[in-house]
């Protein structure tokens, strides 16, 4: 008996390493599909615009410090003034 529930034990451990394995090739298909769409893209492209203007880098990096603040005041329950949420 405790060998019938060995070999259930390892089947259904290797059927969810199957299943896991499954998820994943479709995940990284999924993906491949989505970098081929216009969308992807485009946002390469501007990334690479932006990656090359110090300017245009420089503002990005400000915007995203400050939306960075922005959330954790939020989490930590500060109010937010109304020039921050715009």
């Amino acid at each position: 008996m405790t060998i019938i529930i060995s070999c259930i034990a390892i089947m259904k451990t290797l059927q969810g390493g199957l299943v896991m394995q499954k998820i994943l090739e479709k995940s990284n298909e999924l993906g491949l599909m989505i970098s081929r769409t216009d969308a992807a893209q485009d946002f390469y492209k501007m990334e690479s615009l932006v990656a090359s203007d110090a300017d245009a880098s420089l503002l990005l990096k400000n915007y995203n410090e400050f939306a960075e603040m922005i959330r954790m005041k939020q989490e930590s329950g500060f109010e937010i003034e109304s020039y921050e949420a715009d």
